[in-house]
């Protein structure tokens, strides 16, 4: 009943996970790997001793290593929390965190994507920009300028 309860959550959880729905839509990781990471996340949990920091760890490493992602929104700490709640509950039949993760909705991913592409549009117009140097004036020791030509000259 215990492990049930937890593979549910960790299906809830991974499948409202925006960070992974980003990762699976852009292809970088295989589809299949969405249903090993459950495994593999349910089998930590109830094999070892862990607390929510190990399943943060866990997560940040997983999303890593097989998706190429980082994680840095403290998203994985919260799917943490949730999960060794979950986990805590069951072992004594309750199951009042599960039931607010049935009734979870998803986020929008394509709002996520717009952000992703503004953002590195921005970062992408940043990049571009070139910081013009500012021309200081020659003068030589009569005190008139020097006009420097802004064209190309030709070798002549």
């Amino acid at each position: 009943m215990v492990e049930s309860y937890l593979s549910e959550a960790v299906k809830l959880c991974l499948d409202n996970w925006t960070a992974l729905k980003l990762a699976l839509d852009m292809g970088w990781g295989e589809s299949e790997s969405k249903s090993a990471f459950q495994t593999a996340l349910v089998n930590y949990i109830v094999s070892f001793e862990v607390n929510e920091q190990d399943v943060a760890s866990f997560l940040e490493e997983h999303m890593e290593d097989h998706f190429q992602v980082l994680i840095e929104d403290n998203s994985s700490e919260e799917i943490a929390r949730i999960l060794i709640k979950v986990y805590e509950e069951a072992y004594k039949g309750e199951t009042v965190e599960l039931q607010k993760l049935r009734k979870l909705q998803g986020s929008d991913i394509d709002q996520c994507r717009k952000e992703v592409k503004v953002e590195n549009l921005e970062h992408a117009m940043e990049s571009l920009e070139v910081a013009t140097p500012e021309l200081v004036p020659i003068v030589d020791e009569d005190g008139f300028e020097t006009v420097v030509s802004k064209k190309n000259k030709r070798n002549k």
